[in-house]
């Protein structure tokens, strides 16, 4: 039974990539090069041809057909070498660069004994072969270089009926001139093109070692905050267990069974806090991962203690008519519980009855959460500091909340408001995408 042909894409030869196919993209380069040149020098050829023979740029007994022949073999193995480029594997010969560059460097030696040798006024055409090497390597410009100078000291070679005449002695004091020049300029396109390539090879590899010095940075950056997150979170357990502890002997038994139950709760969530630090980067691609979940179902994870002020929770219609979030659940209330801890404590400072309005809303692929307060509000100079890492006006205070949460809803891509009024009360609004931010490509 025959097998069915293989799919187009099969049979097709890789193609060009930025990476792992340097070799062929710089072929192809060179052999673009090398049409553009024999574009050039085909209609040079016959207008030299039919120059009048005064200028005396063809030596006897060659015409315009040796020429012409030669260019019609250089297009040939252009040719040739442009379908091998297209080829699964390239030859050592025909897709190395070097011997392309090489080999136009001897086909412009020809090409100028034909029409005028050394009195060719295009033999700064061999500046365009150590120009192209440049893109190879450094050894293959310089051997490049030497090669176009041994090519035009080749040309003194052939006769020329320009160095015949009266002036011809002069004239040729003044190619051995050009031909020094080439070798200098060769030299000097080998020597500064490459320590300009050098230079930028070492920017790079400085770049490369900066952005990784920036990363381990980051990482370190985010590991003190991990720490910071966990030490402010651990006091409030920690001290609850301190303080069943120092009053267990001074409970009846059922006191003391309900104290116990309390105390490891509250250990379950220590180790809980310390499992979540184990995770040396918090960055949002981290904790984007997460089950899709539904914004009703934060109410049931904020278990905050307001007292003595009321706690008012409200899901509008457009938070139960959402699409999931994608974001942790468990990172997004331990932010909307640390407002919520932070709007009871100003509250408690407040001798009236106090409220705690906590409103969960959606709109345009974002979810709104706003924690409202009536209680003692900030001063300006207090709002404008409020989420400073280390800054509280509590005298416990580790001045910790604000900032972490702040920093937190800045990684999922987020932001928060702060509108308050002294003696009236503060609004914190937190504004986050539904859906993580894409990653971006390494």
């Amino acid at each position: 039974m025959k097998k069915p042909d293989a799919p187009a894409e099969t049979r097709r030869a890789p193609r060009d990539g930025p990476a792992g196919d340097a070799p062929r993209v710089t072929l192809r380069g060179v052999l673009l090069a090398r049409w553009a040149l024999l574009g050039v020098l085909s209609p040079l050829a016959w207008l030299q041809h039919v120059m009048p023979a005064e200028l005396g740029l063809t030596p006897a007994g060659l015409g315009l057909g040796s020429v012409l022949a030669l260019l019609v073999a250089w297009a040939l193995v252009n040719l040739l070498a442009w379908r091998h480029s297209r080829a699964e594997r390239l030859h050592p010969a025909w897709g190395n660069s070097g011997m392309q560059i090489l080999l136009d460097v001897a086909a412009l030696t020809g090409f100028f004994a034909l029409t005028g040798a050394a009195a060719n006024p295009l033999t700064t055409l061999y500046l365009f072969p150590i120009t192209l090497a440049t893109q190879v390597s450094q050894r293959w410009t310089a051997g490049i270089a030497l090669a176009s100078a041994v090519g035009f000291a080749l040309l003194f070679a052939f006769p020329s009926p320009v160095l015949d005449g009266p002036h011809g002695k002069h004239f040729a004091g003044h190619l051995a001139g050009m031909w020094i020049a080439l070798a200098v300029s060769g030299g000097l396109i080998t020597l500064f093109i490459h320590r300009i390539a050098g230079a930028l090879a070492a920017q790079r590899a400085e770049l490369q070692r900066l952005r990784e010095a920036s990363a381990e940075t980051r990482h370190l950056a985010a590991l003190g905050g991990l720490a910071a997150g966990a030490a402010h979170e651990l006091g409030t357990p920690l001290g609850t267990v301190r303080l069943l502890i120092d009053e267990l002997e001074a409970m009846n038994p059922d006191e003391r069974a309900h104290a116990i139950a309390d105390v490891r709760s509250e250990l379950e969530r220590c180790k809980s806090i310390v499992h979540d630090m184990a995770n040396p980067e918090l960055s949002a691609r981290t904790l984007d991962q997460s089950e899709p979940w539904r914004l009703i179902e934060l109410a049931a994870h904020l278990d905050v203690d307001v007292s003595p002020s009321r706690l008012h929770v409200e899901v509008t219609n457009a938070a139960h008519e959402a699409p999931p979030a994608g974001h942790s659940l468990r990172v997004i209330s331990r932010i909307v519980r640390e407002l919520m801890t932070n709007a009871a404590r100003a509250c408690k400072a407040k001798a009236t009855e106090t409220n705690i309005y906590l409103t969960i809303d959606a709109a345009s692929g974002h979810a709104l959460f706003t924690v409202e307060d009536d209680g003692t509000g900030m001063l300006p100079e207090v709002a404008v500091a409020a989420f400073q890492p280390f800054f509280s006006t509590r005298a416990e205070g580790r001045g910790l909340g604000l900032f972490l949460a702040r920093a937190h809803v800045e990684q999922l891509g987020g932001a928060v408001e702060l509108e308050t009024v002294p003696g009236r009360g503060t609004k914190i609004r937190v504004l986050l995408p539904l859906l993580p931010r894409a990653a971006p490509d390494e």
